[in-house]
């Protein structure tokens, strides 16, 4: 039985179903949705059964800061998965209060059930 949820903002169908094929494989549910304003749109938005949001670089550069104000919006903040070669994001050293988590793509099973073990732990 899948109960948990992990949003992923990909804008790229392809790269979003690499991610969902991976969170179903640890039984979990993707919910896809390609930016912030359709996140803002779902009924997924403030979901307190979400594990975390899956992000990546693309979408930090182009709306970093709205997504951290939407997180902290949140009465329970998500933490963060965010995807790059290059390590955390600059937002991330002034969005202290939100919990952030790095992953090098492409995403691995392993490493990705242990970053959502982390982040489980800090909700």
């Amino acid at each position: 039985m899948v109960d948990a949820k992990v949003i992923v903002i990909e804008p790229s169908d392809s790269e979003a179903r690499a991610l969902q094929a991976v969170l179903r494989f640890l039984d979990l549910e993707p919910v896809h949705v390609h930016d912030l304003a359709e996140l803002r749109r779902s009924s997924h938005g403030a979901s307190q059964d979400c594990l975390g949001v899956i992000v990546g670089k693309d979408t930090v550069a182009a709306v970093g800061p709205e997504l951290v104000a939407h997180l902290r919006s949140m009465p329970q903040p998500l933490p963060v998965i965010y995807l790059s070669n290059d390590g955390l994001p600059k937002i991330a050293e002034t969005s202290g209060d939100l919990a952030w988590f790095h992953l090098d793509p492409p995403v691995k099973q392993r490493r990705l059930s242990a970053v959502l073990n982390q982040a489980q732990n800090v909700r």
